[in-house]
């Protein structure tokens, strides 16, 4: 089931007030051209409502005419419209074998992933966290034919499946590393040998003086995002696939610890910046982010240094 012709006419509507329903987005859009569905989506587990909505059309006429009506008014409160990009194919990668999958509900388990996809084709793992899921097969044909069944509903809800950036990584791999054997003549510790003697380790060669970087002005600050009140299971490839729409990405950073809940994006351009803000509010791993430009890094102030003390001479 190919849907990303029709998920395209659809828009997001933000900073929607709690009390708005279903009736009133379609009110309010009525003039615009035939509505398809209205969703105002919800958290599973409170049952409150999010403070956005979704709003499809039939053609991208009626899209176009949506957008127009961007700082209008619904219950007195002004809301933003844009374009939703969730359901925009990327390229995909050389040798792609894995899928993103968005939008999942908290009451799918793996096992119903697995039985949706395999019609597709081989499933070789299938890894489900809060709000996304990554599954992999074996063969380039089926991802190919699972990425057009985006759209399509499990639990109740339009799951969004892409390709992914990376391969999916076994639980327990890159957690033991082992040490390299050293170089420039370097021995480990002291070994005994046959007769139980300690052998003296073999003396260091000398290094190269270090040579000292001139200063680089940082202009990353114009380039880059911060975002906030990312959940706890958001991955580099679940926030990727929401910001690449506003243009090329250099680099993904999700900070690490359970309590963290921030992350770095940074872009090709400064135009996707501005872009990457308007998002705000957009639902990443059950939780809607907040977006701003990230500030600059401060350079660290120079210390001063201690001038010696001179000995006290004895009288």
């Amino acid at each position: 089931m190919d849907t990303s012709n029709e998920e395209a006419f659809t828009v997001i509507v933000k900073s929607l007030s709690f009390d708005a329903s279903e009736d009133d987005l379609t009110e309010f859009f009525k003039g615009c051209g035939e509505i398809v569905s209205v969703r105002v989506p919800v958290f599973e587990v409170s049952g409150r409502k999010k403070g956005s909505g979704f709003v499809q059309f039939s053609s991208e006429d009626g899209l176009n005419k949506a957008l127009l009506k961007n700082e209008g008014e619904i219950l007195g409160r002004p809301v933003r419209i844009s374009k939703d990009r969730r359901f925009e194919k990327r390229v995909k990668p050389e040798g792609c074998l894995t899928i993103f999958v968005g939008n999942v509900s908290l009451e799918t388990t793996e096992d119903q992933l697995r039985g949706m996809f395999e019609s597709c084709g081989a499933v070789t793992s299938v890894r489900r966290r809060k709000g996304f899921a990554h599954v992999a097969f074996t063969e380039l044909d089926a991802v190919d034919k699972a990425v057009a069944m985006t759209g399509t509903d499990l639990a109740g809800q339009p799951v969004h499946v892409d390709f992914a950036d990376r391969p999916i990584r076994a639980r327990n791999e890159g957690r033991r590393r082992t040490k390299a054997p050293k170089e420039n003549g370097e021995q480990g510790p002291e070994t005994e040998d046959s007769k139980g003697k300690r052998k003296p380790r073999a003396r260091r060669k000398e290094r190269a003086p270090r040579e000292v970087a001139e200063p680089v002005e940082d202009t990353s600050g114009k380039l880059r995002v911060f975002v906030g009140n990312v959940s706890e299971d958001t991955t580099e490839d679940s926030l990727r696939a929401v910001l690449e729409a506003c243009g090329a990405i250099t680099s993904v950073r999700v900070a690490s610890g359970k309590r963290a809940g921030f992350a770095h994006v940074e872009f090709v351009e400064e135009a996707s910046v501005a872009k990457a803000v308007e998002l705000t509010g957009t639902e990443v791993g059950g939780q809607p982010i907040r977006v701003e430009v990230a500030k600059p890094k401060a350079k660290p102030a120079a210390r001063a240094r201690r001038r010696p003390r001179k000995d006290k001479v004895e009288e």
